[in-house]
């Protein structure tokens, strides 16, 4: 008699995450993120009154990338950190 061995869930074991290696999912995430804070941040500045009201729409615009760019840099280059102290603090 043979036991049927047990299916994998996609909620258990997703697809994405035994094809695509950890420091890109986490870069991803890094650059994901990074955008969303600076645009809400953008849009609060923009729809307040603020030192943006005497800007043009495309210096805004131009605010929104250059900071968004700066903020994702550090948080990358942070990233390198992260990994090298995870391997050397595991067992």
């Amino acid at each position: 008699m043979k036991l049927m061995s047990p299916q994998k869930s996609l909620f258990t074991s997703p697809f994405w995450q035994t094809r695509v290696p950890l420091w890109k999912r986490a870069g991803a995430q890094i650059i994901g993120v990074s955008f969303f804070y600076i645009l809400m941040e953008w849009i609060f500045f923009v729809t307040k009154s603020s030192f943006m009201d005497t800007l043009r729409f495309s210096e805004k615009v131009r605010l929104l990338l250059i900071t968004g760019c700066a903020v994702t840099l550090i948080a990358l280059l942070t990233l390198p950190v992260i990994f090298l102290l995870e391997a050397a603090l595991s067992p």
